[in-house]
């Protein structure tokens, strides 16, 4: 016989034992029985007073009526529910419910007076003698533990001990190991096994376990918090288990294994937890309102939450109850508790530890007795009658009169469709057999849940309903959430009508006078309940009148106007167009009245309501507007207007048609209010008492205390004070997207709040992370004042509840459904499904990719209270128990793994643990927890497209959810491998991309490295740009990238207040965009200080020189190098050069080269004294091998700077790095920025208080180092005068390498640190051919090139190189933007640019314009100066001067009729006067054309199959607006140049060849129309 270990003295939460507990054994009765009892009932004569029962009540529901003086504990074995009711003169107190409903739940049962109080706990272990160490049914991952730890015992022979962790965490009360007895010789169940717990400097005190086991594997768990015979365990920081071995009796063997134990901690008694209150409504027209504070607790600081109190801010009492939502971990520390009172507008209230008011007791709610048949809601001073009748809602009286009941009326009802196949026109109402389980009763508030099917007359179950009514203290009115759940297929039932109808008993029936709330403020508001008015209607003369809204703009009917309908006797009276009811309709009479709300009536159309003089009908869907609850192809067809979209993404009219279509597990779910009223009722206070169906009053936990508790992350509070960029960033992008949500897509019965819907090609539901992040925005907003709080607490509330309805399956399709559906799994989609709302298609998913998030659901409950909610968050736990396979493969595993973990956490289940233990993700995976030792990342390749990486950039916040749930190290090693590898790919380069929102910030704390401190901070300054600081405007940020801003941001920000970023640098480091040439970077180490660790972003492989001292190492790849040399003193005797170099380690990531260089600058490196006796300092040379972004950063404070051969840009971050460099007397100094820098000099002061831009001269200022700060957007810095080197963001991180080594320029060292000019080519004496609209000097207008009539092409559209050379008259990079030739484009970012030349390929002959970029110019060259980035798309996003080329590749092998356009970027080009520039521009067939600037090579994206250059070109042009001379115009049939190079220079630099060169122009002067051709070409110059 099994029965089940308890724990009747510690307090419990929803998941358990959570708290301290003594030892001893527990006095245990074992009761089987079908028929309720009474806990005043003997069993075997003895008392349930002090026992643990333990009640095998099969599949039987059966009642326990609470009688009182009784403390007991109760367990259940059965499958059948086992209910708690108040006995005679009896009050029953319950937290977290009185059912228990999962199989081995429990409740304890104590009393206080005439209270009896019910604590409901989930536990699934077997009691087998010790309250110590539990032995359950269940297992260990066992293959992932054994190479994390594996002991075996003494004898090595026979019991070896596992475990998936090393250290109990705080939170933990249980720490798992796994007993393997395959060793054994005979059979395992031939032995009795001893297991002991062990604290160190205790003896005796542990009782033991002894049991049997069947199986091999044994699945032990040793209790970590348990009280000792002298208090409770004492910070202990290690135990131990002993098992011990028995055969006959006799000693066979034993093990001992020894584990950390974190200490746990706890709050300071009478520590305040403060809280906020957002009550909209205003006290005089709502005096109290219900609110709902949900406060976390830090990891195992509190197990007992009557540790925790509510009051008024100064210490008087208030009433409110109080219950424990969740804990960290099964039987763990709590996380969660909620609190709920009924609070005056603007009330100030708080949390405190120990503080003196417990909850009192009292219950709005009164149970029968008989069965839960029959409940008296107390709300106000109403009575709500709840029964098992076709209507929830039996009666509603004032005192013992009745306002109305379900006599003579349909109920609560639906009306099946007149063309529906099954119970066609049939009545289906509220069944009569439903269940019903008090959720709450308490002062404040009572809920009951109903939850059954709608039946017809005729036994025909047709749909599903869970109906919760809630009650609050001192206010009148039952709020009720209806859920409708399709549990049919749609196929065959569909419905016309929905309704809830009530007989009601006015004194007078002429009396009757209906009340309809008609809404005239804005449709779109979303800040605040509308300015109401009041349509009254008598039925002095009519029978009966309806208010309908018929319409509302919605998806497929986005620019329609609402409307709505008034109708009397049947007969419509009134229509209004561009006009919505309102929310609040019903009766007075003159005796009463009868008010339903409805919360957002208009949008969630079409809704009516019916007044008769004896009946009042909620119609939650009126077949009035001429729409039916149907979902067959035919009727979305026309709903959504799918005609207007059609064909869409290969979805056409015939596939649309022919697509599955069965809303079978879909649900709605509308919030009501029903309020009763007096005859003269307050139009004001019913306006105001509805509203909070729409504007709840809002409770929220002090933002500091969510964040040091970190049960959302470490969450940032709200702080414009530090982050103002960031802070207006994050509010610009939530913003936009609850804006446009309801708007004008996501309205109506249907469509209320589903979106924002990602509007990308097959991708309609998918919001990725948005709802989670909205959750921690509005979490963190707490302390604000403003509006935004309310809207973004609405935001996802709404947006999650319908995506709980519309996106989760509640009911199982039936076995053999293809693509079955099941409950409380997602519904993933697929073609043609993903093109359209069809919420309810196709197929169960247990994750829908990067949208998947369990957590939404779980902090509705938590934080806001909302049980169904939590419903649908079980609901997938217990799907995940009966329905996954863990050897079936996921295409997305990740995400699954999490959402297992989640739904683990909160249940507290360990079945759905075990699943967790045993997800493999395929049968062939080499392991469970989808891990694989081999890989680089310890994850399995048995995922999507057999890749270990693919996707984990957004799901390593899986895996880190996944271990800060399970505390399983491999987890956590999977996560810091895959954080690093995304950290190496992305430190420097742009932030807001696809990638998990928190991979930094974890791999941060848990490595405590100042260099990703760095990175973080580097990160959080790149996404600011996306804030406009002049309009206030926020660049949008789509939906895949929003996790590294709406989630990512916040957690930053911890870490910089952490670090005190903004007033101290973390660690050194350089970050610039070279032009030119390649600038090095110098780090400067002294003899002993530390080693210095160097991460640098570029792609490459590791190569080493072959120097036998180590003193050169360089990584090359095809696109260029990076190389490291170790730069000595002259001085440094000869004899020492062997001396102090040491290894230098350097490695990089094996998953993807194109990563960054781990390179460490280790303490051996390093000589002790020069010749002359001084101490050394050695310098380190970092080199790129190409030029652009650059970006290396340090673990250390250490010095490092970088050389500046011509000009640099700063990364384009906000608030923008200081740039230092250093100014000395010697010499005349002076600084360029190309715009408008803050200038420092050494004391922090701004030069001359203004901004500055040009070439500063700082002759004969002070000496020091000064300090380049740019303002908005960066531009180009130069120098001159002053040593050549420039550090970031400290002036403390600069030096002058020449300086630190004590050379000088006659040095050989100097070779390595002297400024390397960039490379212009000497095309000698000749000026070239000028190119000007204006001819004087010898100018001619536009140089045109063309072919005779009947000769080849200019050029093989096969393949070719197109190059020539360049030099400006009068304009340049700087000063082009003040030439009136330049073209300037204001919209939306100021954009300059230049044409320098164009093929023209059109077939008519016409010639190209000579002045405008327009016409025939299927082929160019232009030079574009962006200062703020470009929106042209694959355009340079920051600052930019470029060589900008198009290519135009066609169909047809280039006479097609259709074409691509490929654009190629040449960022990072610099025209300069008075030098030549060599310009290419490659092409070939298929592939991507290229254009090179001074050798610079650029490429656009590859051109397809079949895509060649057009045939025939015509035309070559340079235009007259040019201004520049063009020399040694060369055209060829091959491609010339695949990579960088230097261009040739000289008079003849190509030395001209017959071989691929179809034509060469030298172009020596203007005017030269001379040429050399191939074959007998004729070539036509001509200057227009």
């Amino acid at each position: 016989m099994r029965t089940i270990i308890v724990n009747t003295d510690g307090p419990r939460g929803p998941q358990g034992p959570t708290g301290p507990q003594s030892t001893g054994t527990i006095n245990q009765l074992l009761v089987t029985t079908t028929s309720s009892f009474s806990t005043n009932d003997l069993f075997n004569d003895e008392s349930q007073n002090g026992k643990h029962i333990v009640i095998n009540n099969g599949s039987n529901n059966i009642f326990i009526t609470c009688s009182g003086e009784i403390n007991s504990f109760y367990q259940k074995l059965g499958t059948g529910n086992i209910t708690f009711v108040a006995g005679s003169g009896r009050i029953l107190t319950t937290t977290a419910g009185s059912v228990i409903g999962t199989q081995y739940g429990g409740a304890s049962l104590s009393f206080s007076g005439s209270n009896d109080i019910l604590v409901l706990s989930n536990t699934g272990f077997f009691f087998d003698g010790s309250s110590e160490i539990r032995k359950g049914d269940y297992q260990l991952a066992q293959e992932i533990s054994e190479p994390l730890t594996l002991l075996n015992s003494s004898s090595g022979e026979f019991l070896k001990i596992k475990a998936n962790n090393y250290i109990a965490r705080t939170q933990d009360r249980w720490f798992d190991v796994g007993l393997n007895t395959s060793n054994l010789s005979g059979s395992v169940s031939d032995y009795t096994f001893r297991a002991k717990r062990i604290v160190p400097g205790y003896s005796n005190l542990a009782l033991g376990l002894e049991f049997t086991s069947s199986t091999d594997d044994i699945f032990l768990q040793v209790d970590t918090r348990q009280s000792l015979s002298n208090g409770v365990v004492p910070g202990t920081k290690t135990m131990a288990l002993e098992v011990e071995a028995r055969k006959n009796n006799e000693y066979v063997d034993s093990v001992i294994y020894q584990f950390e134990v974190e200490p746990t901690g706890s709050y300071t008694s009478g520590s305040i937890i403060p809280l906020i209150t957002d009550s909209y409504i205003s006290a005089s027209s709502c005096p109290t309102s219900s609110v709902v504070f949900g406060i976390p607790f830090s990891k195992g600081k509190l197990w007992d939450e009557n540790k925790v109190t509510l009051q008024y801010v100064g210490g008087n009492p208030l009433e409110y109850q109080r219950e424990t939502t969740g804990n960290w971990i099964s039987s763990g520390s709590i996380q969660w508790v909620q609190f709920r009172t009924v609070l005056p507008s603007g009330s100030q209230v708080e949390a405190i530890i120990d503080g003196p008011h417990q909850p009192t007791t009292g219950s709005a709610l009164v149970i029968d007795g008989e069965g839960l048949n029959e409940f008296e809601m107390t709300a106000g001073d109403y009575t709500f009658i709840l029964a098992k009748e076709h209507s929830p809602i039996k009666s509603i009286k004032s005192g013992s009169v009745v306002i109305a009941d379900s006599t003579n009326a349909r109920g609560l009802y639906l009306n099946v469709s007149n063309i529906a196949p099954t119970a066609s026109g049939q009545l289906a109402q509220s069944s009569t057999d439903v269940d019903i389980t008090v959720e709450s009763t308490g002062p404040c508030s009572s809920c009951v849940k109903i939850e059954g099917d709608y039946i017809t007359s005729g036994g025909t179950r047709v749909a599903k309903h869970i109906t919760r009514l809630e009650s609050h203290k001192g206010i009148d009115g039952v709020n009720i959430s209806h859920t409708l759940i399709i549990s049919q297929s749609t196929n065959n039932i569909w419905f016309d009508e929905m309704g809830w109808e009530l007989t009601t008993y006015p004194s007078t029936p002429t009396s009757v006078t209906a009340l309809f709330n008609i809404e005239s403020g804005s449709q779109n508001d979303t800040t605040s309940p509308n300015i109401e008015s009041v349509h009254e209607v008598s039925l002095s003369s009519l029978t009966t009148t309806s208010i309908l809204q018929n319409s509302f703009p919605t998806f497929g009917h986005p620019t329609s106007d609402p409307q709505f309908s008034i109708f009397e006797n049947g007969t419509l009276t009134e229509s209004h167009f561009t006009a919505s009811i309102g929310d609040w309709f019903g009766y007075k009479s003159d005796n009463n009245g009868l008010i339903w709300g409805i919360k957002d009536a208009a949008r969630q159309c079409p809704k009516e309501v019916s007044i008769a003089r004896d009946k009042l009908n909620l119609l939650m869907f009126s077949s009035a507007s001429g729409d039916e609850i149907d979902f067959r192809n035919s009727t979305l067809y026309t709903r959504w207007k799918a005609a207007n979209y059609l064909p869409y993404n290969g979805t056409t009219s015939a596939s649309f048609a022919s697509a599955k279509s069965d809303a079978i597990g879909w649900s709605k779910t509308t919030d009501l209010l029903l309020l009763p009223t007096p005859s003269t009722p307050n139009t004001s206070s019913i306006a105001a008492e509805v509203s909070k169906l729409q504007y709840p009053y809002y409770g929220f936990v002090d933002p500091t205390w969510l964040h040091d508790s970190d049960a959302m992350g470490p969450l940032h509070p709200y702080d414009s004070a530090s982050f103002e960029l960031a802070e207006k960033f994050i509010d610009g992008t939530i913003k936009y997207y609850y804006e446009a949500v309801p708007g004008n897509r996501y309205n109506t019965f249907f469509d209320y709040y589903t979106g924002p819907a990602y509007f990308y090609t097959g991708r309609y539901r998918l919001s990725y992370t948005l709802l989670h992040d909205a959750w921690l925005l509005a979490a963190r907003n707490g302390e604000r004042t403003d509006v935004l709080r309310r809207n973004v607490r609405k935001f996802a509330e709404n947006t999650t509840r319908t995506f709980r309805d519309s996106y989760v399956c509640h009911v199982d399709e039936p076995v053999g459904t293809p693509s079955r559906k099941l409950k409380g799994v997602f519904i993933e989609a697929n073609s043609p499904h993903y093109n359209f709302p069809w919420y309810w298609e196709t197929t169960s998913a247990f994750n829908l990719s990067t949208t998947t998030s369990l957590l939404k659901l779980i902090w509705d409950y938590h934080i806001a209270g909302n049980r169904r909610s939590r419903d649908v968050a079980l609901d997938y736990g217990n799907a995940v128990k009966n329905h996954l396979d863990p050897d079936v493969e996921v295409f997305r595993a990740l995400p699954t793994l999490k959402t297992i973990a989640h739904a683990y956490q909160f249940s507290g289940d360990y079945d759905i643990y075990l699943k967790l233990q045993q997800f493999k993700n395929g049968a062939n995976s080499t392991g469970p927890l989808i891990y694989d030792p081999e890989t680089e990342l310890f994850i399995t390749k048995n995922k999507a497209y057999d890749s270990t990486t693919y996707k984990v950039n957004t799901d390593v916040g899986a895996i880190i959810d996944a271990w800060e749930v399970t505390g399983i190290d491999v987890f956590k090693q999977m996560a810091l491998r895959a954080a690093k590898l995304f950290k190496d790919q992305r430190m420097g380069l742009n932030p807001i991309v696809r990638i998990n929102g928190k991979y930094d910030t974890f791999l941060f704390n848990n490595t405590n490295l100042l260099s990703q401190g760095q990175i973080i901070d580097f990160s959080f300054r790149g996404k600011n740009i996306k804030y406009d600081t002049n309009d206030g405007e926020t660049d949008a940020v789509g939906f895949s990238s929003l996790d590294t801003t709406l989630g990512g941001m916040p957690y930053q920000m911890s870490i910089l207040s952490q670090l005190s970023a903004s007033s101290k640098p973390i660690s050194s480091f350089v970050a610039f965009k070279d032009y030119q040439n390649t600038n090095p970077i110098f780090v400067k180490k002294g003899n002993n200080s530390p080693g210095i660790q160097t991460y640098i972003q570029v792609s490459s492989d590791i190569t080493e020189d072959g120097d036998d001292d180590d003193a050169n190492i360089s990584e090359t790849t095809s696109g260029g190098s990076i190389s490291f040399k170790i730069l000595k003193d002259p001085d440094t005797q000869s004899n020492r050069l062997a001396f102090g170099n040491g290894p230098i380690p350097i490695s990089k990531d094996g998953v993807n080269p194109n990563s960054a260089i781990s390179l460490k600058i280790s303490k051996d490196l390093g000589s002790p004294i020069t010749d002359a006796g001084i101490e050394e300092n050695f310098v380190y040379k970092i080199q790129p091998g190409s030029r652009g972004d650059q970006f290396i950063v340090t673990d250390t404070t250490s010095s490092i700077v970088f050389r500046n051969d011509d000009y640099f840009m700063p990364k384009y971050v906000r608030p923008a790095y200081k740039f230092f460099f250093g100014v000395t007397s010697s010499i005349s100094p002076s600084i360029f920025t190309e715009y408008a820098h803050y200038i420092y000099d050494p004391t922090g002061s701004i030069y001359t208080g203004n901004p500055l831009s040009g070439t500063i001269d700082l002759s004969g200022q002070m000496t020091g180092n000064w300090a380049a700060e740019p303002i908005g957007f960066p531009s180009l810095i130069s120098s001159s005068g002053m040593p050549p080197f420039f550090a970031v963001n400290s002036g403390s991180f600069w030096f002058d390498p020449l300086k630190t080594l004590n050379a000088t320029t006659s040095d050989s060292v100097n070779d390595d640190i002297k400024v390397n000019s960039p490379y212009y080519p000497n095309l000698g004496a000749q000026t070239g051919s000028l190119v000007s609209g204006s001819l004087s000097g010898g100018g001619s207008g536009t140089l045109r090139i063309s072919s005779s009539s009947g000769d080849i092409e200019l050029f093989s559209n096969i393949s070719g190189t197109l190059e020539f050379y360049i030099k400006t008259n009068g304009w340049d990079f700087f000063n082009m933007k003040d030439d009136p030739t330049v073209q300037y484009d204001a919209s939306p970012y100021p954009e300059y640019r230049k044409f320098l030349m164009q093929v023209a390929t059109r077939t008519d002959g016409t010639p190209p314009p000579t002045d405008s970029f327009s016409g025939n110019r299927n082929w160019s060259l232009n030079y574009y100066l962006d200062p703020h980035g470009t929106t042209i798309n694959l355009g340079p996003t920051d600052p930019s001067h470029s060589l900008y080329g198009i290519a135009q590749y066609w169909y047809d092998t280039g006479s097609g009729a259709d074409s691509v356009q490929k654009r190629i970027w040449g960022t990072n080009s610099l025209i300069k006067q008075d030098k030549w520039h060599h310009i290419a521009m490659t092409w070939e067939k298929n592939n991507a054309p290229s254009v090179f600037f001074n050798g610079a090579k650029h490429s656009a994206t590859a051109a397809s199959s079949g895509q060649y250059l057009r045939i025939n070109p015509s035309f070559i042009n340079f235009p007259e607006l040019l201004k520049a001379y063009i020399k040694h115009l060369r055209v060829s049939t091959k491609v010339i140049y695949t990579t960088s190079f230097t261009p040739p220079e000289g008079e003849t630099p190509y030395g001209f060849t017959s071989g691929s060169t179809l034509f060469y122009m030298p172009l020596s002067g203007s005017g030269d129309t001379s040429f050399i051709a191939s074959g007998s070409k004729t070539i036509n110059v001509t200057y227009v």
